[in-house]
């Protein structure tokens, strides 16, 4: 917990407080938050230096790192992690925490000796160099060629600019640990090289150079930990395949404001997280296969980028981060397609297909704001689309079919979403769903063969409902029944049971405009329950239940007595038993001859 605290103090612009005896918050002065923080940054330093000394580089970087974040004006934490960072030959890393740390005040004695030794370093490095890691020998390699039997020593021995070729074989690791800006590759082009790890809590690879590649290695870890973490620069990960079958475990972990990854051509099994970006770090995947339990995650103002990819797992954005999901497939049999939670800044999810998700297609809740358009939501799920309280999210051009209950439920007093020329059919039940005070604007959308209401608008919901488009409705087109002050202007509905149904309060201007054609009733009104005590034995006035105008539809709500105005054609006659079953509901029995 103390770790997290620190951290969110960093990238966030809460006001910290301190608990009372009482329980109430009591918000700290700028002093006192300094003091805090300078504490914690001596507790960090000590502890990072303690893991130099037995050589656990990981925790001793994530502990100067953390620490800096915390007081950044300390010219010691520069000097220390710029020592660390010579020592793992990433000469171009250390130069730039001595340069910092000589601008600062007062100048650590002997930062500017070792700002001189580092750059003199550099000017004398020898060229770069392919260091080559196997289990066998080599065969074509130039004489003098470095050859190591160990991965974790090739990197201690690698520069900048150097390239690590590791040959075909599996590797077993604890951790490997690299900071130079190298490139870590397959020998030759495409061999099968596996690096496994099951070392509980650590990560397989973990890199805190400014730029690095790794490309064609398979990743596997089978505990808790992490396949791959990203806690500093750019990393570009091409043709790999990360597996991690641990409980709480990671594929990909993007950490930090200054880590960046690019996941192209990989694939991703994990039974927990795929992917993880968080801290305001960045991550673009593309081309990519991923088969996750809780799909890929962008949390704490990070960002997150999901292109021409297939996911077998949902797509999460938190709090203030943004990204794009574009041009993908997106399955999640056990939960849901696309989760938008929190105020998401400039979020576009824009030509993928979203099916066969179970709970939601997409969810969008705690004022999330989006553009989502020419997407394709498709499968039995609960409900395709699911808006919770006010957003901003807007809806263009999406073709949106099936669903168990609901095509779109906006609910929880939701207001900001905007539907604009979507096409949605062959929902089970309702198909637009209003409820809990909720608002929305609903136009030029096209809503057809649906089994019960076009538009259902309850819990004195509301909105404007412009040049929709609404047919093959099983009940109502658009059922006005909870409604309040709602805006019809231009509507057309078709071929449905019931076209449109009102509380008996609402006037006739109300919609004024809408075109009814071949429907059963044009407009039904709702009769108010009555009030007064019954008579025993005989139910109360309006209370009778309502028949159904056909037989395959649900009609008007059940307990509503109905009256039907406006009667298009002919009464309606008896169907003779020619057209039933059979020619005849149920044939005539022949009796028997007496024998």
């Amino acid at each position: 917990a103390n770790g997290f605290n620190h951290i969110m103090r960093t990238h966030w612009d809460w006001n910290l407080v301190d608990i009372a005896e009482d329980g109430s918050a009591v918000t700290l002065k700028k002093e006192e938050i300094q003091q805090m923080n300078e504490k914690e940054a001596e507790k960090l330093l000590r502890t990072a230096l303690a893991h130099v000394r037995v050589l656990s580089f990981s925790f001793a970087l994530q502990g100067f790192t953390e620490a800096i974040a915390l007081h950044p004006t300390r010219v010691d934490l520069y000097h220390h992690r710029a020592e660390l960072y010579r020592q793992m030959n990433a000469l171009h890393l250390a130069r730039k925490d001595l340069e910092r740390a000589a601008r600062l005040r007062p100048v650590h004695p002997s930062t500017k000796a070792l700002l001189d030794r580092v750059r003199s370093e550099i000017t004398q490095a020898a060229p770069c160099r392919t260091l080559y890691v196997c289990t066998t020998k080599i065969k074509g390699l130039k004489a003098g060629s470095a050859v190591y039997h160990d991965i974790n020593e090739a990197l201690a021995n690698a520069r900048d600019g150097d390239t690590v070729a590791i040959a075909k074989g599996l590797y077993r690791v604890t951790q490997l640990v690299w900071a130079p800006d190298i490139t870590i590759q397959s020998y030759p082009e495409g061999a099968n090289v596996e690096i496994v790890s099951d070392a509980d809590g650590n990560s397989v690879l973990e890199m805190w150079s400014d730029t690095a590649v790794v490309k064609g290695l398979q990743l596997r870890h089978s505990n808790k930990g992490i396949c791959l973490k990203i806690a500093n620069g750019h990393c570009k990960m091409t043709d790999c395949h990360v597996e991690s079958k641990g409980v709480t475990s990671m594929g990909v972990l993007v950490e930090g404001e200054d880590a960046k990854a690019n996941l192209e051509n990989c694939s991703l099994e994990c039974s927990e997280f795929a992917v993880v970006s968080r801290q305001k770090a960045e991550c673009t995947m593309s081309d990519s296969t991923v088969h996750s339990e809780n799909g890929i995650i962008a949390e704490t103002a990070a960002s997150l980028n999901v292109l021409k990819s297939s996911l077998y797992g949902p797509v999460v954005f938190t709090d203030f981060c943004r990204g794009t999901v574009e041009d993908n497939t997106i399955a999640s049999k056990k939960t849901l397609g696309i989760s938008l939670q929190g105020r998401t800044t400039g979020i576009n999810v824009t030509r993928n297909v979203i099916h066969n998700n179970v709970a939601v297609g997409l969810l969008a809740c705690r004022g999330a704001e989006a553009l989502v358009q020419e997407n394709v939501f498709r499968g039995k799920g609960r409900t395709q689309i699911e808006l919770q309280g006010p957003l901003s999210v807007r809806f263009d051009n999406n073709d949106i079919h099936g669903g168990s209950l609901n095509g779109i439920l906006i609910t929880g007093g939701g207001a900001g979403a905007v539907l604009e020329d979507n096409t949605l059919h062959g929902q089970r039940a309702e198909c637009i769903t209003l409820a809990g005070g909720s608002t929305a604007q609903i136009v030029r959308n096209t809503i057809q063969r649906v089994g019960s209401n076009g538009l259902l608008v309850t819990g004195d919901s509301g909105g404007s409902f412009l040049h929709n488009t609404f047919s093959d409705c099983r009940a109502c087109g658009i059922d006005l029944g909870g409604a309040a002050a709602p805006i019809l202007k231009g509507n057309s509905i078709q071929n449905c049971t019931v076209g449109i149904q009102v509380p008996a309060h609402m006037v006739g201007s109300c919609w004024k405009g809408t075109t009814f054609v071949g429907n059963r009733t044009d407009v039904s009104r709702i009769k108010p329950q009555a009030t007064g005590p019954a008579k025993s034995g005989t139910p109360p006035r309006g209370s009778r239940q309502a028949k159904a105008t056909s037989s395959r539809s649900r009609g008007p709500q059940q307990g509503q007595a109905v009256q039907h105005h406006d009667q298009k054609g002919p009464k309606a006659r008896k169907r003779p038993r020619s057209q039933g079953l059979a020619h005849g509901r149920y044939p005539k029995r022949r009796r028997a001859c007496p024998s």
